[in-house]
């Protein structure tokens, strides 16, 4: 490994940051069909045009956006994995991780080292369960990126595993029903039992209910 090779480990932090702050202005989704420039984009997402240039061109060093001889920007096909919504998105996790609270847990790193202690925990007074159970915003933004790695995972699932034989599938710490939705879809002689955090399974009847499994369906907190 090479000392530019080791910088790059280093300052991984900022990439990971710039990936964030992307995610939240929504610029993969605004420049998929479109692409344009920081001045004209900045009005849109409510930023400073140079700083938001700035942005971009970072991301485009990593490979995510590609800048036209116009200086007009695009997603790479690797940064449209940040688009919301698209097969493969990795949005809604770039939207977790650097989430105030994930963010701020990994800065107490060299305390739960030293001591044992979580550093969520010790940031923030509780783990990361009890967290999300008080915090609506952070328990969306973790259900976000749960669907969103189960809908990626939901078809390999059902063609790795011969669920002929089986009645009745039970998904323990199933979310908001997700990966047990596509699973159901695609076998309609399965029917499921998800379980989970009351808060959590709270919100699964939206997601079975589209899938059009809630009748197979039982939810248990």
């Amino acid at each position: 490994m090479s000392a530019p090779d080791l910088r790059a480990l280093i300052n991984g932090f900022q990439v990971s940051r710039a990936i964030h702050v992307a995610v939240q202005l929504g610029l993969a989704d605004r420049l998929a069909d479109r692409p344009q420039t920081p001045a004209a984009l900045a009005p849109l997402v409510d930023a400073d045009p140079d700083a938001l240039g700035r942005l971009m061109r970072a991301l485009a060093a990593v490979g995510l956006f590609h800048e036209g001889e116009d200086g007009r920007f695009a997603p790479t096909p690797l940064g449209s994995g940040l688009c919301h919504g698209r097969a493969g998105s990795q949005a809604a996790w770039a939207g977790l991780v650097g989430g105030p609270e994930i963010w701020a847990g990994w800065g107490a790193l060299l305390h739960a080292v030293r001591t044992g202690e979580t550093g969520f925990g010790h940031v923030h007074g509780c783990d990361v369960w009890e967290y999300r159970a008080r915090d609506a915003d952070a328990s969306a933004r973790f259900d976000r990126a749960m669907r969103e790695n189960s809908a990626a995972a939901a078809d390999a699932v059902a063609a790795a595993f011969d669920f002929a034989p089986v009645r009745r599938l039970v998904d323990v710490g199933g979310g908001d029903g997700a990966l047990l939705a596509g699973l159901l879809r695609r076998h309609p002689g399965l029917h499921g039992i998800l379980m989970d955090r009351a808060h959590v399974v709270a919100r699964a009847a939206d997601v079975l209910a589209a899938a059009g499994v809630a009748g197979r369906c039982a939810v248990v907190a």
